[in-house]
């Protein structure tokens, strides 16, 4: 296999994106020894000539890379790459199949809900944003660094965004705008019940605008 191709294996390992020092860490489990002096600088250089996103980029070659956080960040993801994102056990999957859970029944029946057809119009965001910086953090909540763990063990967090999109705050969808934050906090943000320092965050891996961060506390969260 080619520097290339161990690359990707340890990118879809890592989940589809990762910083350099996981990335490494990847390919010394899953390429044979030993490794040159150099081979770092060789993984570097090889991202950069499979991404658009770098000025070393090979137009002969295709685009296989792109930056998460921003060039000099050092955190690489897969272009096009697709994780299975769970979903709520309370949301209706018309496809689904009848789950047989061998309880007996009980002693009342419940009438089924009615249903109406409604539409609605939501802001479609970047989700692809969101997962990067879910896996850059694995999963931890940038306020209290808990991470939520699935009976499938794998883990779970939410992105949520400082100056909140659409009307009438028309917040941007980049990732200098984006905490990555369990439910509860994620609730707590959103209905202004709790006020953002930049110095009280346990984790901080990417670039927060400051801006972003002074609009929340003058506008979301209820000044006293």
């Amino acid at each position: 296999m080619t520097w290339l191709e161990y690359i990707l294996l340890a990118l879809k390992n890592l989940g589809g994106s990762a910083s350099y020092a996981d990335i490494y860490a990847e390919l010394e489990k899953i390429r044979p020894q030993p490794f040159t002096t150099e081979w770092k600088a060789t993984v570097r250089r090889t991202i950069e000539m499979h991404s658009s996103h770098s000025a070393n980029y090979a137009l002969s070659r295709p685009d296989l890379f792109r930056s998460v956080a921003g060039l000099g960040k050092g955190i690489w993801a897969l272009n096009n790459f697709q994780e299975a994102i769970p979903t709520a056990s309370d949301i209706e999957d018309p496809n689904a199949q009848e789950i047989n859970t061998q309880e007996p029944k009980a002693p009342y029946t419940s009438p089924k809900p009615n249903y109406s057809t409604q539409i609605v119009t939501r802001i479609i965001r970047d989700g692809a944003l969101s997962n990067e910086l879910k896996k850059l953090y694995k999963y931890r909540c940038q306020i209290c660094e808990h991470s939520i763990i699935l009976n499938n063990a794998k883990a779970y967090a939410e992105g949520h965004h400082i100056k909140p999109l659409g009307k009438p705050h028309h917040g941007p969808d980049i990732v200098d705008n984006m905490l990555i934050v369990c439910p509860n906090h994620h609730s707590e943000l959103d209905f202004g019940a709790r006020r953002i320092r930049l110095q009280d965050l346990k984790l901080i891996k990417h670039t927060i605008m400051p801006q972003f961060i002074d609009y929340h506390n003058r506008v979301i969260y209820p000044l006293k």
